[in-house]
């Protein structure tokens, strides 16, 4: 009798076990989508007016925003580098931009940001390759 209730305990902990390692590999995917999103404007708000990217990112939970103009530096909490560089990676509407904060925030208007996605978590920045080993920075613009 109590054979049969262990192999019944640990049937179903290894099936749960085996759900919680596929929604890990397609949260990376991306098939998930993440509450970190934040909409520029809502129908209840009136738009904020954003000067530069950095003023958008300080909204933004998990993020470390220091310094003024093009001499921001930009962190994801939680990334860790041995090489030192902690500066995430930019894509701006799938496009990469690449590490340099002063080359995002010239690429687009800040406020034409819809919204900004942080990955900062392994199976997130695992289809980013070397790009996403200091974290990624998804940013999509208002289409006209």
């Amino acid at each position: 009798m109590k054979s049969s209730f262990v192999r019944f305990i640990m049937k179903y902990i290894t099936l749960l076990l085996f759900l919680v390692f596929n929604c890990a590999i397609f949260t990376g995917c991306g098939s998930v989508k993440l509450d970190d999103n934040v909409e520029a404007k809502t129908a209840n708000q009136s738009p904020k007016v954003y000067l530069s990217l950095a003023d958008y990112l300080r909204t933004q939970g998990g993020v470390i925003v220091s310094g003024t103009g093009n001499n921001v530096i930009v962190q994801i909490r939680g990334v860790n580098s041995i090489q030192g560089d902690t500066r995430p990676f930019y894509y701006i509407d799938g496009v990469a931009i690449g590490r340099s904060y002063a080359s995002a925030n010239s690429a687009l208007n800040p406020n034409n940001i819809k919204s900004i996605r942080i990955l900062s978590s392994l199976s997130e920045l695992a289809i980013y390759g070397e790009n996403g080993n200091n974290g990624v920075i998804l940013v999509k613009s208002k289409r006209k």
